[in-house]
């Protein structure tokens, strides 16, 4: 019983936690939006519940294209979502956003800020854990529309 407690609070404190961040107010006021995150946070398991509690990830609203993750800064983390992204959350491409958001997460789940790693397989091993939270299909949708790189033609190929 102790083991489902420690879960819960875990769970808890990270649903807390993503709740009370100044940054995320953009999320929440939209419902959609909030969806798209609610759509990842679903598939996470104790073990993603107790990494992101104990390494804080802020998502912050700029202008560019689709996101990216910014590296550890005492274990803050930032995913920076662009117009693109954004609006394929309120849209019905909201899963591929999860996805891309996922892809995203992977980066810091896998610590490739400190990590020395190729650049192709820090993509891959994020495309990775999109896949293992259910994004993969969706991830496929979305790097298909860049399928004229050849990186992305790659990782195409892990994710068959």
């Amino acid at each position: 019983m102790e083991i489902l407690k420690s879960f819960t609070n875990y769970k808890d404190q990270f649903y807390k936690n993503f709740k009370n961040n100044p940054e995320h107010e953009w999320i929440f006021k939209n419902k959609e939006v909030e969806k798209c995150f609610q759509l990842i946070f679903d598939e996470f398991k104790d073990e993603h519940f107790r990494y992101f509690t104990k390494n804080k990830v802020s998502f912050i609203y700029s202008h560019a294209e689709l996101s990216f993750a910014v590296g550890n800064l005492k274990n803050e983390y930032v995913i920076v979502v662009f117009p693109d992204l954004f609006k394929m959350m309120s849209t019905t491409l909201i899963t591929e956003a999860s996805a891309t958001l996922a892809h995203e997460l992977g980066h810091i789940y896998y610590k490739h800020h400190e990590r020395k790693i190729n650049r192709l397989k820090a993509q891959i091993e994020a495309d990775s854990f999109a896949g293992q939270l259910g994004f993969k299909d969706d991830l496929k949708r979305t790097l298909f529309r860049f399928s004229h790189l050849k990186e992305v033609q790659y990782r195409l190929e892990f994710l068959k």
